[in-house]
């Protein structure tokens, strides 16, 4: 996720946005923002998701299928 901790774990790094991606094997090639967790949790507190039950929602960019 692109939050400030991330930007300070990665801070003096030589390695590229793209160098990054490849090595943390994210599907998506791009580093996930914060605000996309937060739709995924604001679409689970609203009635558009009333008849879900008993499901893991894995918002994390295809990180576990790699």
């Amino acid at each position: 996720m692109d939050t400030p901790i991330a930007a300070r774990r990665r801070k003096g790094s030589t390695e590229s946005d793209a160098e990054y991606i490849d090595r943390i094997g994210c599907v998506l090639t791009r580093i996930g923002k914060p605000a996309e967790i937060a739709q995924a949790v604001a679409w689970l507190c609203s009635e558009s998701s009333s008849y879900v039950t008993g499901h893991a929602l894995v918002a994390d960019g295809g990180y576990k299928v790699r």
